[in-house]
């Protein structure tokens, strides 16, 4: 799992926009849509100076995640083996077991990548995971990446994912959550909300959370996960 700061260099950006023989007219709209900008602190009554943004995509912005998207469109794999998977500003590398290039040397590709197109690469937030089968008996752990954790599980767009391909950390906070939110739903039957009503929140609120990526995790789950859910929802 690949971080990359959010700092967009819009000179890079708008020659990519370019390449894509948008309309003269687009690009114009993006430059003047991304310059110009800037942001302050208030403090109770007192207001900071206003400070310039020149390096940015503006988040939570409808285009912001076009942008990125086309800001790593030449982002690729060395090999044919391996795969790259990018969705807005999160990027995944997957490399098999058996592969033609070392993954340190995959990834300084991705380093170099990165300082040729002025993103900064955040290795305190990149993470490595070794996927293995949870019975194998002998197993040799690759040696970690340079400056990259290696982990045991990691959060990958809102899914939780194990090294050892069980779902139980998933499940657990997934539940955590839920169980939270029935809370809620309590008190909205103490203060005279309909059954109707409380089915649809219900719906809004733990079952659309539940339901959240399932065919990504519904798989691995185990029949002992599968009760455990069930026994949530039966409550």
């Amino acid at each position: 799992m690949i971080d990359f700061s959010k700092a967009v260099d819009q000179v890079v950006l708008m020659s990519k926009l370019v390449q894509l023989e948008l309309p003269s007219f687009v690009i114009n709209w993006i430059c003047s849509f991304l310059t110009g900008r800037g942001q302050q602190c208030k403090v109770n009554d007192t207001v900071s100076s206003l400070a310039d943004i020149g390096l940015s995509i503006v988040q939570g912005s409808g285009i912001g995640p076009t942008l990125y998207i086309i800001m790593k469109s030449d982002l690729s794999t060395l090999s044919a083996l391996n795969d790259i998977f990018k969705y807005a500003d999160d990027t995944t590398l997957l490399v098999p077991q058996h592969t033609d290039t070392e993954l340190q040397q995959k990834f300084n590709h991705v380093r170099s990548w990165a300082a040729n197109n002025r993103l900064i690469l955040n290795l305190s937030k990149t993470k490595e995971m070794v996927f293995k089968q949870s019975r194998v008996w002998c197993f040799h752990m690759p040696a970690a990446l340079d400056d990259v954790e290696q982990i045991d599980c990691c959060k990958l767009l809102g899914v939780m994912f194990q090294s050892n391909f069980k779902m139980d950390s998933r499940v657990n906070y997934l539940l955590s959550q839920c169980a939270q939110r029935m809370y809620i739903l309590k008190h909205l039957r103490h203060q005279g909300m309909s059954s109707d009503q409380i089915i649809t929140v219900a719906y809004a609120l733990i079952l659309s959370r539940i339901m959240y990526a399932l065919p990504a995790w519904g798989g691995f789950l185990s029949a002992a996960l599968i009760d455990k859910i069930n026994a949530f929802l039966s409550v």
